[in-house]
């Protein structure tokens, strides 16, 4: 939640009013399927009564709530929760505002709205928003709520959210997603593999020959993007190499990268196109559901959506790989 740059100090009458009014009405909500949310966190005043000409006239002040998300890949989630927040506002006397930009642009529309000191209010990333920490508010008391609530925060979750060195939660952290291996079994299936692959080799191996005897490949991407930059942290982890170790030093220089890099080379020549260069988030989703890829690394969005969009492919045609 971005700090309002324009604060200003309460005069005494302003203090006494703000004593009898409620404050910090907050709670949370989970994304559909893949535990994706936006944690509202509000400041609430109550109705105030005014009297004029002998006739008594309540007035419910509004407050303005604004919040920035990314368009999900799953369009109906969207719609539901533009729907539910205007609700939610108009129950709680909060004029809400969702817009909605491409993942990709999240950052960038963050960066420059903290640079003017103008715009949203709240913000929902997919990854780790460490690097505004210094302008954002302080959510430890929203995630000690939350706790007390609900139960002990997963650990991955607060690591997500909470600076040891400075203290401060600077976000909520209200879910993790993983991304599974999805493929069409009625590819696998053609090359005798119908459980799909269960190691790297196996990906390489029958990957090369739908490839080859069928002519689809497969989408992993390798492009300035998440889901791309999950995969790659996988394989190295895979592996056995990582950036850095429990202690906070660079290692990637070792054998291990070299090994993977050298595998991933192997399997893009074998079972990919150039266009992975150019993916975005939804890509590896849209080929997988258009039959252009027999396997991407992705979450639930591309099964999901298939269910709406394609129902007999979606419960024939596609397997997580365990």
């Amino acid at each position: 939640m971005r700090k309002n740059k324009m604060e200003k100090e309460s005069s005494p009458e302003e203090t006494k009013q703000e004593q009898k009014t409620e404050i910090n009405q907050k709670f949370w909500t989970k994304r559909n399927s893949i535990i994706v949310a936006v944690v509202f966190v509000l400041v609430l005043f109550g109705a105030f009564v005014l009297f004029q000409d002998r006739e008594e006239v309540v007035t419910k002040p509004t407050r303005e709530l604004k919040i920035l998300q990314w368009d999900h890949f799953i369009p109906g989630y969207d719609e539901w929760f533009d729907s539910f927040a205007t609700q939610w506002g108009e129950d709680n006397g909060v004029n809400v505002t969702v817009d909605h930009v491409n993942i990709a642009e999240v950052r960038g529309r963050v960066t420059a709205e903290i640079a003017t000191g103008e715009g949203h209010d709240l913000y929902e990333h997919l990854s780790p928003p460490a690097s505004f920490e210094v302008d954002m508010m302080d959510l430890t008391d929203l995630n000690q709520e939350a706790q007390r609530r609900f139960g002990n925060q997963c650990s991955v979750c607060t690591k997500s959210s909470f600076n040891p060195t400075t203290g401060k939660f600077y976000g909520f952290c209200h879910g993790w997603i993983p991304d599974p291996g999805d493929y069409r079994k009625s590819l696998w299936d053609m090359i005798g593999k119908p459980e799909g692959p269960n190691t790297w080799a196996d990906l390489l191996e029958y990957g090369t020959r739908i490839k080859e005897e069928i002519g689809v490949g497969m989408g992993i991407g390798m492009s300035k993007e998440i889901d791309s930059n999950m995969a790659n942290r996988a394989l190295l982890w895979s592996y056995g190499a990582s950036i850095q170790d429990e202690n906070g030093q660079v290692v990637i220089n070792s054998p291990e990268t070299i090994a993977a890099i050298e595998y991933m080379i192997q399997l893009y020549n074998n079972t990919m196109t150039d266009e992975v260069f150019n993916w975005k988030a939804a890509s590896n989703n849209q080929a997988l559901i258009a039959a252009k890829a027999s396997y991407i690394l992705n979450s639930i969005s591309a099964y999901r959506t298939a269910q709406k969009t394609i129902e007999k492919v979606a419960v024939i045609s596609f397997l997580y790989q365990r």
